[in-house]
């Protein structure tokens, strides 16, 4: 259920733009970890970050074959947020989805 909320979805698009914006290097991995880190406040194990890293490599290509679809999602996600400069739609939306997939583990999602 929350993994569609229009809440998550905006946070997932905040966090993505924070990730391409404060690690500038196109390295995958050290961005994942840090993306892990800002949500979780732990590192990620090897097999978590082996998963978020194949995820996100689906998530790229997939995108890049479909780059309508790709500029389409990241303009329906809040759009008055500005967009991090340099990066291509379908490098966003990837970004975007992979966010979600973080915002929507057990750990940082609580039941009360």
């Amino acid at each position: 259920m929350l993994l569609n909320d229009d809440g998550y979805v905006e946070a997932a698009l905040g966090l993505a733009n924070r990730v391409l914006r404060e690690r500038s290097d196109d390295d995958v991995l050290r961005r994942l970890e840090y993306a892990f880190r800002l949500v979780l406040v732990r590192e990620p194990t090897q097999a978590e970050l082996r998963t978020l890293a194949g995820f996100f490599d689906e998530e790229s290509k997939r995108f890049a074959s479909d780059p309508a679809a790709a500029s389409a999602m990241v303009s329906s996600i809040a759009p008055e947020v500005p967009r991090p400069d340099g990066h291509a739609p379908a490098e966003i939306a990837a970004w975007v989805q992979t966010a979600r997939v973080i915002l929507n583990l057990d750990e940082v999602v609580s039941r009360g």
